[in-house]
């Protein structure tokens, strides 16, 4: 039996399936395209405003305290204490953002993939077939 190429046994079979094989093979090219994009884009294009964001140093949180060395001391922890508790909201909320930015396109980025990979299953799915009923 002669060794046949798959492309030529395509072409030999129909010309409908090899034109489904060269379209599924595309889709999956440019899923895995849109892939990369998605990535890239989830962690190297962030627009102005989804940095993320740190709590102040120590010793910032010291100096600005020292203002506050006058006042007795219960009054001084409860002003430590809700200046760290302000600093932790308004820092977990940019990070939430941010967070949420970078999985919405992590998320497209799963989804291109999934189809990426279906596609190629297809792909190979018919080029089995067709060899099948070929032989």
């Amino acid at each position: 039996m002669e060794k046949v190429g798959r492309v030529t046994l395509l072409i030999e079979f129909s010309t409908p399936v090899f034109v489904l094989e060269c379209l599924l093979f595309v889709s999956a090219a440019c899923a895995l395209f849109a892939t990369l994009f998605f990535i890239a884009w989830a962690y190297h294009r962030i627009p102005k405003g989804y940095e993320f964001a740190s709590l102040p140093f120590a010793d910032d949180i010291e100096k600005y305290l020292r203002q506050f060395d006058q006042l007795p001391i219960d009054v001084q922890e409860v002003k430590a204490k809700d200046l760290i508790m302000a600093y932790y909201v308004e820092v977990a909320s940019i990070n939430a953002a941010v967070n949420d930015y970078r999985t919405g396109r992590l998320h497209r980025a799963k989804v291109s993939l999934l189809f990426a990979t279906f596609a190629v299953l297809t792909f190979d799915a018919i080029a089995v077939g067709v060899v099948i009923l070929k032989n």
